[in-house]
């Protein structure tokens, strides 16, 4: 219509044509009313006698006013003019996203993704939708804003499906296979289209390609997309996770909200600072990858040979373990069984050869430092393979198939991160292959790897926010991303072990309900398939065996014990009933010897009053307890106690002498650092899980009504109103009142007010000078450099009193001082504390005359189980 530049209709003076296409005229005008420039869309004059395309362009009119988003362009009105019905909307002042793409710079694109992705959100909310997304109809303004154009084919929930003669409605270059089949469409439609977006945004090309219409068809319907790595090499590997999910060729295999998408988009844009890339030390995890799934291995041709030559020779075996699974062993009620004598009382974490006749271990010696060591089973005879320093922990050991080499995880309590290393079984120096890793040392069948996990805690932390299972080369080269579980939820413990041909992946995952059950992920299709459905905690170990079954941890009678299920699936089996805490159980490669570790906890709370007088021995509980509390006036306890299962913890509140002994907390989850109010009137505490702390307050005479009040961790009461606790790096203080909370400290400081409010006792995590500082108020928001003085050591425990004017340290697990404030003067506590009473955590009565403390027994034994299953 050129005629009508220069003129009016109604109260539009047209300005220029902005462009033309298959279902409208665009122009640019001026609103002499309202004195604003808009955009006027025409139907074209071929088809505007047509009524199925005058009912779809009166249908994105509709659409269109129904939504109110900034990334959306705005709908002002439906006019006619002369028998012409136009559409008046927004002005958009930009370039069509085709018009710049690829965007060369990664938070760029990812920005955009996101704003598109929340236009979508605001139209699927709505029920509407788009069925049409692709970067014509996407464009970026003058203030780089995102605005999603022509609803034009949208589809309203309960409007009239709209459809065109021997065609397909949408471009197909961006359908979605199911567009291209003719079937319903949903949400998960656009989702595709966006996918292709994206890609293109990333690229500049179309993931899917063909020299004619019916190539292209076929491309979108079979063909997996060109590998995102072939255009640049500079992307996280959680955007290729991303892509390949949004890409699915069947629906229900891909993000199934916008929302989903939308959060993972996010959490890419936050982490993709943390990107390491090619030509990095072999120290860290090299995140970047050349694929949209991640290969299982380099792609050389000398590995896949040898991994083709690997994979010939286990084939029938294979076959046999496959077929083995549905035939389930009987436990042989004549099995002989015995706990091994080892010269240790404090054992740790245990593992044991594939021909069943050594095992490594984990234990403290007399110094209470953590080591690891070796001996036969014929006959026990230890010889120490390593020793590691004070606030080092072993927390995972694992032998290599042929018996040569141990990895295990090592936890520095002071960093707070665990790492992987390998040291040789004779013992020498180790090799760190790995940082910031979980489940550390699952070794690859057939290739010199090691697999571990990355997850949301902190000391593991992953780049995509989920439980990621990984392998390592044993020099600390070719980190490679196996999988990421995007899908379970965060709450639950990750554990995995590879199956014998290296083809799957058997792991456990959290599921919303509490719970965590297997899933076996197959590594060349990236699928997968559940294997268990028991709705209970899968803990500790899991192990694939060469016979085919799939052995287990699981809390399904409500205690974790030993299971067993054909890798098919099918029937499980409980094989042995577990101890108060069985901690995890190990199989030779024969399945003839198990090495199962149990441990048996018993906690005693006991209260001392400060001025001598002896010591009240209160209750025993045969469970492991962590954090005690006494009431104002002294006639109650609360604590937290570890759940029988161990898939979580409680805080329990009894009588003084342990009477009436119930839970204020509910799982699932971790329920943690109870503390009274000075009046007595409530407790504060955290429901954690793996990636957030939850605040809540309760009182305890009526614990159903507890109250939220953020995230954080309760460190103590101010007042009987006012609450410290610590969130997201920082120190707040808040009223349970109205709970607005003010900031205290921040950058990572945790501080607690002291001296009358003068001063703080900081700790700051980012200074790298360990320990607790006493500052004047006036400096407690600012990074700690050298001002202050340190008062206490970083490993040293304290409770501070309620006065403010001193705090009680533990020198020694039998020895109990006071530091006087500011000055640090110590003074010895006259409690007098047998050795058999080992002080293992704390807490001061808020009137400071008594003192709560808990010690704790651990009973773990190492038990051998020979000729245990008939097969």
């Amino acid at each position: 219509m050129p005629h009508l530049i220069g003129q009016s209709v109604l109260q539009y003076k047209i300005v220029e044509k902005l462009g033309e296409g298959g279902m409208g005229v665009v122009y640019k005008a001026e609103d002499t009313k309202l004195r604003r420039t808009v955009a006027l869309k025409f139907l074209p004059h071929d088809v505007e006698s047509h009524e199925t395309d005058r009912a779809r362009f009166l249908q994105e009119a509709q659409a269109a006013a129904l939504l109110n988003h900034p990334n959306i362009c705005t709908v002002y009105d439906i006019q006619q003019h002369e028998g012409e019905q136009f559409i008046v909307m927004e002005y958009v002042d930009g370039n069509t996203l085709r018009q710049m793409v690829p965007i060369q710079k990664m938070q760029t694109a990812i920005d955009y993704a996101i704003q598109i992705g929340e236009a979508l959100q605001e139209a699927h909310s709505k029920g509407i939708v788009h069925r049409d997304i692709k970067t014509d109809n996407i464009m970026v303004n003058s203030k780089n804003q995102i605005k999603v154009m022509d609803f034009g084919l949208a589809k309203l929930r309960g409007s009239l499906r709209l459809t065109k003669s021997r065609s397909t409605v949408g471009t197909l270059a961006y359908m979605a296979p199911e567009q291209i089949q003719g079937v319903e469409v949903d949400a998960r439609s656009d989702i595709f289209s966006f996918g292709v977006v994206l890609y293109e945004m990333l690229t500049g090309q179309l993931p899917f390609k063909g020299e004619h219409e019916a190539g292209l068809m076929y491309s979108i319907l079979n063909q997996e997309p060109e590998p995102v790595g072939k255009y640049r090499s500079d992307l996280p590997q959680e955007l290729f996770h991303l892509l390949g999910k949004a890409l699915e060729k069947e629906p229900e295999d891909r993000y199934q909200t916008i929302t989903d998408l939308i959060v993972d988009l996010r959490r890419t844009k936050k982490n993709s600072t943390r990107v390491i890339h090619p030509g990095s030390t072999n120290q860290e995890i090299i995140s970047g990858s050349r694929s949209i799934f991640p290969a299982p291995y380099p792609k050389s041709r000398k590995l896949i040979v040898l991994v083709a030559v690997a994979a010939s020779l286990v084939a029938g075996t294979f076959l046999v373990f496959r077929l083995a699974g549905h035939r389930l062993p009987k436990v042989n009620p004549n099995y002989t069984s015995k706990v091994l004598e080892l010269p240790f009382s404090n054992i740790g974490v245990s593992s044991l050869t594939r021909d069943g006749n050594y095992i490594a271990f984990a234990a403290k010696d007399e110094k209470e430092t953590w080591g690891i060591y070796w001996t036969p089973l014929g006959e026990i005879k230890v010889r120490q393979v390593l020793s590691v320093s004070k606030n080092e922990v072993i927390v995972a050991i694992s032998i290599s198939p042929d018996g040569s080499r141990i990895a295990y995880e090592l936890l520095d309590s002071l960093s707070v991160r665990s790492d992987l290393i390998v040291i040789s079984s004779q013992g020498g120096a180790g090799r760190t292959i790995a940082r910031g890793v979980h489940m550390a040392g699952i070794w690859h069948p057939i290739m010199n790897r090691i697999g571990f996990a990355k997850g949301p805690s902190p000391y593991c932390a992953s780049a995509s926010g989920y439980w990621e299972f990984w392998s390592i080369g044993l020099d600390g080269s070719d980190a490679r991303l196996e999988f990421i579980d995007s899908l379970g939820t965060m709450d639950k413990w990750f554990n995995a072990y590879w199956s014998p041909d290296a083809r799957s992946i058997v792991y456990s995952r959290g599921f919303a309900g509490g719970y965590s059950e297997l899933m076996i992920h197959d590594i060349l299709s990236g699928r997968d398939h559940q294997l268990t459905f028991e709705r209970s905690n899968i803990s500790g170990d899991i192990w694939w065996t060469a016979q085919g079954w799939v052995i287990y941890n699981s809390s399904s009678e409500g205690r974790l014990g030993i299971r067993l299920i054909g890798a098919n699936g099918g029937e499980n089996i409980p094989l042995k009933a577990g101890a108060e805490g069985l901690i995890s159980v190990e199989i030779s490669g024969d399945a003839h010897r198990l090495l199962t570790q149990e441990t048996n906890f018993r906690s005693t709370m006991s209260i001392a009053p400060l001025d001598g007088s002896p010591v009240l021995r209160a209750f025993s509980v045969p469970r492991k307890c962590m954090h005690p509390v006494i009431s104002p006036d002294g006639k109650q306890s609360a604590w937290s106690m570890l759940d029988q299962d161990m898939s979580g913890s409680r805080v329990w509140i009894a009588d003084r002498d342990g009477g009436n002994q119930r839970a204020l907390s509910s799982g699932p989850g971790w329920g943690l650092f109870p503390q009274w109010s000075p009046d007595g009137r409530h407790i504060a505490f955290d429901d954690a899980t793996y990636t957030d702390d939850s605040l809540y307050v309760v009182e305890p005479q009526n614990p159903i009504e507890k109250r939220y009040l953020g995230n954080g961790v309760p460190l103590r009461w101010v007042d009987s109103d006012s609450l410290l606790y610590f969130s997201h790096s920082s120190t707040y203080v808040l009223s349970i009142k109205s709970p607005n909370p003010r900031l205290v400290c921040r950058d990572s400081v945790c501080a607690y007010p002291v001296l009358g409010n003068t001063h703080y006792l900081v700790s700051n995590d980012i200074s790298g000078r360990s320990g607790w500082w006493l500052l004047p108020s006036s400096l407690s928001k600012e990074p700690l450099g050298s001002s202050g003085s340190r008062l206490i050591s970083g490993d040293t425990r304290f409770r501070i009193s309620n006065s403010g004017d001193y705090v009680v340290c533990a020198r020694s697990p039998y020895e109990l001082v006071t530091k006087h404030l500011p000055d640090g003067k110590e003074r010895v506590i006259p409690v007098e504390i047998p050795h058999s009473l080992r002080i293992d955590e704390f807490n001061l009565r808020s009137d400071d005359k008594e003192i709560v403390f808990l010690t704790r027994n651990e009973d773990t034994k190492l038990i051998l189980i020979e000729d245990f299953l008939i097969k």
